[in-house]
């Protein structure tokens, strides 16, 4: 048995085992006041050399990854230099679409934090963003494709008394794409009351009509037919998108409330009602018409707008001294058919017409929770986890799982931790193989001197490779493994002080 098989049939125990094994960077958002979330950068110039194989190809080269923290400013770059072992070339896919592949080279920027400055911006790749309690957007991420990552940008704006406030995003300043918008407000904040002065009432718009997508080839779709392509643009690789590009709305109303905010505990609790408006397609009319036809499922033709209601508890747990923490966070979710909670999610961006084409195959009403659980032990060993669960799970009613970890400082020398997120489950076993709704990163270090540092990188994610199995071979983007065993040297910059 090949590598590529090995990995290909990696079950969920061997992701956890990653977790635990392998160092990778901090998340770069803060996700709901998530335990999990870390500081954006350090002061401090990183220069992998290494090997790198993305699919069966290997290629030989470094990375430029300098990262500058001023307070509440971070700044990080990530600048690939890779050759291929075969024939010299070098690898420019990081670096296509013009301007956007070089703004591509930029990380991450951020000021604040969300929900705890007043004023927060975040510009680069976005992981685990929300928006107001989740009801639409949670878990999002704009770049399934770490070559190809996209260049978006987060905020949330609360001046003053934080009487009122918007929160919102963009998901690829590279043209027309996705947008979130939620205002909101305190209307008690200056109250003397102190549960009804934390009440907060917002109204979210997330709107997507991107005009092209990366072909990402898939092997699990549950459709029962294939959904047309045209050709890739030879310059940029995209193709036209057929749904999405006429546009996919979601209308969300939430309220929130603290119960209860004393020095080692805190309890949330909020609700929230959502819409999902119908997409209005030609072609999404006509594959529906197909599915009818070839399914027998004449359902599918009273496609419409779709609504689901949630509710949910968020409780926070601190031990004196900050020895222990724990989050917990449950919802229960009630939602008629054409409506799938969390629609935009993290694996909505890796095929944005397939979740369409899901989510208008969705002819049962059901209902599901949503729950994570995160938490800390003396700062060193630091997990979190959430999953997804429709009560009746099926192909076009799916779940989503994510897992963290992180333990960095528990052993001198060692940083330990990755991410591993499995979305569009059809059963739970299907948590159990690394395939085309899987995103992983996980990697492992060890600090030889305070400037080198020996580790190796992994990551499942969507990448350009050549496919052997067509004659004559393909390229195309497929979900692939991205290894890369490193030799490190990091040059400290400067001390930053400033605490954030």
């Amino acid at each position: 048995m090949n590598f590529k098989t090995i990995t290909n049939q990696m079950n969920l125990w061997g992701v956890m085992t990653l977790v635990c094994l392998f160092l990778a960077k901090p998340q770069q958002s803060k996700a709901q006041g998530d335990l999990m979330a870390m500081a954006d950068s350090a002061n401090v110039f990183a220069i992998p050399f290494g090997y790198t194989q993305i699919g069966e190809t290997g290629y030989v080269g470094f990375r430029l990854q300098p990262e500058l923290a001023f307070g509440k400013i971070g700044v990080g770059l990530d600048i690939p230099i890779m050759f291929s072992t075969k024939d010299g070339s070098f690898r420019a896919e990081e670096f296509q679409d013009g301007l956007g592949g070089i703004l591509r080279m930029v990380q991450y920027f951020r000021y604040g934090r969300k929900r705890r400055d007043p004023f927060y911006i975040k510009v680069g790749v976005l992981r685990r963003s929300y928006l107001g309690f989740g009801g639409l957007l949670n878990n999002y991420t704009n770049s399934p494709s770490f070559e190809r990552r996209k260049v978006g940008f987060e905020f949330d704006i609360s001046p003053g008394s934080r009487f009122f406030g918007v929160e919102g995003l963009y998901s690829d300043i590279n043209g027309l794409n996705l947008v979130a918008v939620r205002p909101y407000v305190r209307p008690f904040v200056n109250s003397l009351a102190p549960i009804i002065n934390t009440f907060e009432i917002g109204v979210g718009v997330v709107h997507d009509r991107s005009q092209q997508a990366l072909p990402v080839a898939t092997s699990t779709t549950p459709l029962p037919i294939t959904i047309p392509t045209t050709s890739a643009d030879s310059t940029t690789d995209l193709i036209d998108t057929r749904y999405v590009n006429s546009g996919m709305t979601g209308l969300n109303v939430d309220a929130g409330i603290t119960l209860l905010n004393i020095p080692f505990i805190k309890v949330d609790a909020y609700t929230q009602y959502a819409f999902l408006f119908k997409n209005n397609s030609d072609s999404l009319k006509k594959d529906l018409d197909a599915i009818a036809s070839v399914a027998g499922n004449e359902a599918v033709k009273e496609y419409g707008t779709g609504s689901g209601f949630s509710a949910g508890v968020r409780a926070r747990l601190n031990f004196i001294a900050n020895i222990f923490a724990m989050e917990a966070r449950l919802e229960y979710q009630n939602y008629s058919k054409f409506f799938r909670p969390q629609f935009f999610d993290a694996t909505y961006e890796i095929n944005k017409d397939a979740n369409i084409l899901a989510l208008a195959t969705d002819t049962t009403a059901t209902k599901g929770i949503y729950g994570t659980l995160s938490g800390h032990l003396l700062n060193k060993i630091k997990i979190t986890g959430g999953l997804q669960l429709p009560f009746e799970i099926s192909k076009t009613n799916s779940a989503l799982l994510f897992v963290q970890g992180d333990a960095t400082g528990l052993i001198p020398k060692v940083v330990l931790s990755g991410t591993y997120v499995k979305g569009n489950l059809f059963t739970l076993q299907d948590a159990l193989v690394l395939d085309d709704r899987s995103l992983a990163n996980v990697r492992a270090a060890y600090q030889l001197y305070s400037w080198l540092t020996l580790g190796v990188d992994f990551r499942w994610t969507f990448a350009k490779v050549t496919n052997d199995t067509f004659d004559p071979a393909i390229e195309r983007v497929e979900a692939t493994r991205y290894v890369m065993p490193y030799v490190g040297i990091n040059i400290p910059l400067f001390s930053n002080k400033s605490a954030d």
